[in-house]
């Protein structure tokens, strides 16, 4: 599944489970989802890892999609803006 999908799949969950908290209560949810992953991380637990890292890409589509991101367009900058800063570096 590519981004978009993703960022509609998710979508159509929240919308259908009661709508989008604020963007402030998902990035709380974000911060909180971090941590858990760090936890899992610490008692080297695999599934819990493959589990909040899950629940981590989750909460940040839907982050993006509540403030309008297109995360696909995103990445791509990102990619390139690292390609330019780190080219000199190898």
């Amino acid at each position: 599944m590519e981004l978009p999908e993703l960022q509609k799949l998710v979508d159509s969950w929240i919308k259908k489970s009661g709508g989008y908290w604020s963007e402030f209560k998902i990035l709380g949810r974000l911060v909180e989802e971090l941590g858990e992953l760090s936890h899992a991380l610490r008692k080297r637990d695999e599934h819990g890892v493959e589990e909040e890292v899950g629940d981590l890409l989750f909460t940040l589509i839907a982050f993006s999609n509540k403030i309008g991101i297109d995360l696909e367009n995103a990445l791509k900058k990102t990619i390139e803006k690292y390609d330019v800063r780190d080219f000199n570096k190898m």
